[in-house]
């Protein structure tokens, strides 16, 4: 504990003159008032300054998952505006992904919260990036891209069907699949 003293200059501890005690000042001189407010204000100003902004925390999170897409094999691309409407492109064969990033808090009953709105329209999967550096897609960019696989397929060249076509000729390069044709005209 402290003891508290009346009747002396906050900042430099001088015992303050009975006219100035009697004005109700706190400071002995403007002098000392000034230096105060400098100092004040550079604690703040330094606590502002070791918390990270929104912005560089939604980077951080943004490159996470970034790191974890590439190494689930995807080409990774990224919007360089704010104001794009979603923030990362991700690639695997002929699939093209839109991911949001979210940050995001696990509860204890093990439901997730995020900050923000989402606009489903506007991006396919969420990616839900935790305190603790964990990574929680919704859903998982796998399972659209086996979903989109599943879909009605058609021709690269011409654009028919070939959903039911058992002879479909595959155009592949570095092991990925690029395209498909159907074997009757185009392949």
């Amino acid at each position: 504990m402290f003891e508290l003293v009346e009747n002396v200059c906050l900042y430099c501890g001088k015992l303050l003159k009975a006219k100035k005690i009697e004005e109700g000042a706190v400071f002995c001189n403007a002098a000392c008032e000034q230096r105060e407010a400098r100092r004040v204000f550079v604690l703040r100003n330094a606590a502002l300054a070791e918390r990270p902004t929104k912005v560089a925390i939604g980077n951080v999170a943004e490159a996470q998952v970034i790191k974890d897409l590439e190494m689930r094999c995807f080409h990774v691309f990224r919007s360089v505006r704010s104001s794009a409407p979603c923030d990362i492109i991700a690639l695997k064969g002929v699939q093209t992904l839109r991911i949001e990033v979210k940050t995001a808090v696990r509860v204890e009953s093990g439901k997730i919260t995020q900050a923000g709105p989402w606009n489903p329209r506007a991006s396919d999967v969420r990616a839900f990036v935790l305190a603790d550096g964990d990574i929680v897609y919704d859903p998982t960019p796998e399972s659209l891209i086996l979903q989109f696989d599943d879909e009605i397929r058609r021709c690269g060249r011409c654009g028919r069907d070939i959903t039911n076509d058992h002879k479909v000729a595959k155009q592949w390069y570095k092991g990925e699949l690029i395209q498909r044709l159907c074997a009757s005209c185009c392949a």
